[in-house]
């Protein structure tokens, strides 16, 4: 089917808070992305609103006030903001562990449905109040995975014969990238081939703190997914060290679709109990 593609009126400012993570400065994006909905709704007939994380069914359910039908809102969480909040400060506070457990205990109760992408999540919405869940594991097309090139990582980032440990992805402190370069810097011959469109000085001020030699990292700043491909496939291990994970590690697809193996951290191997890769 086609889709439209209606975006909100664009805020002009270019900053890692605007991609990721909570800011107070997204408070205007969040509103002209409520009413963005609203237009729509006042313009078309719709099913559902399928919204997606925790922002969503807030602006969703705004959006929908004093609409002329009552649209249904299925929430979409892709983790727990009791788990995830307190992680992205970088440090576990009470405050903002609190505060999360208040959201995640009322946007389920507010949505008139969820889709939940772990077992672990579906059973956080139920226990929330949320009774129409649906658990739909989220999935790949492998066609997206072809022309993976592990030589063509090797010669353009100087990988050498050594082993190297791969991370991909967003690098936000609750993704607890320190206890991967702790990790890494305690092995003796092995590599960190990082590759994520952050910021690479501040991933180096960590590696620094870690112990983590500069001859054995490679910090890739690139958001073309062919970069992302070519590392997993260049690397002897994929490494998910996230120890709190309610949702699902989404890059594990990719990983598993390049049938690489994967070291994680109990809080992420939990998140993606029964899954199952198939790699012709």
């Amino acid at each position: 089917h086609e889709v439209d593609l209606v975006r909100a009126q664009r805020v002009p400012v270019d900053a890692p808070w605007m991609r990721r993570g909570p800011h107070w400065a997204k408070f205007p994006a969040d509103a002209m992305l409520a009413a963005a909905v609203r237009r729509q709704l006042a313009r078309r007939r719709y099913d559902v609103i399928h919204a997606h994380g925790v922002e969503a069914p807030l602006l969703a359910l705004l959006a929908r006030l004093g609409a002329d039908r009552r649209v249904p809102v299925v929430y979409n969480p892709r983790t727990l903001v009791a788990e995830e909040l307190p992680a992205h400060a970088g440090r576990r506070l009470r405050v903002l562990g609190a505060l999360g457990r208040a959201v995640d205990g009322v946007i389920p109760r507010l949505s008139d449905a969820a889709v939940a992408i772990s077992a672990r999540s579906r059973d956080a919405l139920l226990a929330r109040g949320q009774r129409n869940v649906a658990l739909i594991r989220p999935g790949v097309d492998p066609a997206d995975l072809v022309d993976a090139d592990a030589e063509r990582a090797k010669q353009r980032w100087e990988l050498g014969n050594r082993p190297w440990v791969v991370y991909t992805g967003n690098t936000c402190a609750h993704q607890e990238l320190h206890v991967l370069m702790e990790a890494v810097a305690a092995l003796e011959e092995a590599g960190l081939l990082l590759v994520t469109g952050s910021d690479l000085v501040a991933l180096h001020a960590v590696a620094d703190r870690c112990g983590l030699p500069v001859a054995r990292r490679r910090f890739v700043c690139s958001r073309d997914f062919k970069d992302t491909k070519d590392a997993i496939a260049a690397g002897q291990v994929f490494a998910m060290p996230r120890t709190v994970c309610a949702g699902f590690p989404i890059k594990l697809l990719n990983v598993l679709g390049l049938g690489r193996p994967v070291v994680a951290c109990q809080g992420s191997a939990q998140a993606i109990q029964g899954v199952v890769a198939v790699n012709d």
